[in-house]
């Protein structure tokens, strides 16, 4: 699968293909949201979801550990792990 393809998917099928495929790497919290980071297959997926709601808001992907995406997850998560 490719975010493209992952991307295509509703958003039931989408939450179906992060549990049973995904590794989550990381957890974050602000006073309103909680953010989720997977590698999911050859990308990763940064998923935010509003805490009182309980409400995905957001799903974003991407494939490089040098994306920007990752520099909020940085102080919770080894990066040398993750595939590249």
């Amino acid at each position: 699968m490719t975010p493209s393809e992952f991307h295509e998917l509703d958003g039931d099928a989408q939450i179906l293909e992060i549990f049973h495929h995904a590794i989550e790497l990381a957890v974050r919290e602000d006073a309103e949201h909680r953010y989720h980071l997977y590698q999911l297959h050859n990308f990763y997926v940064d998923e935010i979801w509003h805490k009182e709601d309980c409400v995905r808001l957001v799903i974003k992907t991407f494939t490089s550990v040098n994306s920007a995406m990752l520099r909020p997850y940085l102080d919770k998560i080894d990066i040398s792990k993750l595939e590249r």
